[in-house]
Parts: structure tokens; C-alpha cells; sequence
């Protein structure tokens, strides 16, 4: 009896030490650190895909004029001086100094002496239109730009005067710069600059 009581409880025992059940999906997630669904899949998870989304173009250097010139509209540039600086008057722009036959540029780097551009041009419309001013350096590359608005006031006949500050600016080489006039997006000549090695 003792006998087969032992070789029971050594049949028995095998099945007492079988493995454990499998532990649950929410008790493998929580092993291996994951954090278990809380079965919201079905809420707030569409993306939208931007459909009928538009992205803003960027904006580009320099603001846009908001004066349209009339396509019938002509414009010529009467004369370009230079000078240290210009002052509006009521009989049009007066020079500060001699007017500047050659731009300076030194320093090292070499830059140009800071200086004003005065540009004188007759429309028989008077319609306001964008203006753009352009210094090319010898090689046609752009030097120094500005843009802003040609506006015709009442003591204006049919001729207006546009100045431009220049900052000192730096600059390869001196050799002969031109001044690039546009208006209304059509460009109207481009008339010579000198720059000169440590100029007067």
C-alpha cells in the first residue's frame, strides 16, 4: 500500500509543477514597458490629410508696392545726380555739396562711401507707379537695390523727383557700377557710376 501511494504521488507530481498559464496581453505589455490600449483606437486618431489647405507663399524680399500703374502709362528718366545727401525744397531736391562724379570705396574690406542718388523722371500721365533702383557692380551683378513709389504731387507738372539713401556697402573691386532704373516693372535704361580706389 505504502508502495503504490508513493508511486501515485510520483505520477501525480510532474502535473502539479506544469508551467503556469500564459499571462494576460495587458501583463506582457506592462513587461516589456508599452503602455496597454485604453481602447479609445476608434476616437480622435483620423489626421487630417490638408485637403483644400493652401500654404502661404513666401513672402519675398523687399514690400511689395500696392500702386498699379496704368498699362498705357509711359515714364523716361529726365537726369541722375549724386551727391552726399539731397533736400526737398519748394522748388524740387537741392544737393548737399558738389554733386558726386565717382563713389569712393575703401576700408578693408573695400566698401563705398555712403552717398544719395537723386532721379529725375517726366510722365505726362502723373500716374503713380512702383519704382525700382538697381546698382550693378562690373560684372552686372547687384551691388545695392531700393525700391518704393513714384507719386506726382499738385506742384508737379509732369516731372518728379525720387532720391535714395545709399548705406556704405561693401564691394569687390571698383571699376565702373551701373544704376539700373525700373518703373511699373519695365526697366528704363541704366546710366554709369564710377567707383574709385580711395576716391575723392
Amino acid at each position: 500500500m505504502r508502495t503504490s501511494l508513493l508511486s501515485l504521488l510520483l505520477v501525480v507530481s510532474p502535473s502539479l509543477a506544469a508551467e503556469p498559464p500564459a499571462p494576460s496581453p495587458a501583463a506582457r505589455a506592462a513587461a516589456k514597458g508599452s503602455v496597454p490600449s485604453l481602447g479609445l483606437s476608434s476616437v480622435g486618431t483620423a489626421i487630417p490629410k490638408g485637403e483644400g489647405v493652401t500654404t502661404k507663399e513666401a513672402t519675398k524680399l523687399g514690400a511689395e508696392s500696392t500702386v498699379k500703374a496704368r498699362p498705357d502709362a509711359r515714364y523716361d528718366v529726365v537726369a541722375i545726380q549724386h551727391a552726399r545727401g539731397f533736400t526737398a525744397s519748394a522748388g524740387g531736391h537741392v544737393r548737399n555739396g558738389a554733386e558726386l562724379r565717382q563713389i569712393a570705396l575703401k576700408g578693408h574690406p573695400p566698401a563705398t562711401e555712403a552717398f544719395s542718388t537723386l532721379i529725375r523722371i517726366r510722365s505726362e500721365s502723373r500716374q503713380p507707379a512702383p519704382i525700382d533702383v538697381v546698382i550693378l557692380d562690373p560684372r552686372g551683378d547687384t551691388a545695392m537695390t531700393s525700391s518704393g513709389e513714384l507719386r506726382f504731387s499738385d506742384k508737379d507738372k509732369d516731372t518728379v523727383g525720387y532720391t535714395v539713401d545709399w548705406e556704405s556697402t561693401p564691394a569687390r573691386s571698383p571699376g565702373e557700377f551701373n544704376v539700373l532704373v525700373r518703373v511699373a516693372g519695365k526697366p528704363l535704361g541704366t546710366w554709369p557710376l564710377q567707383v574709385v580706389a580711395g576716391g575723392k
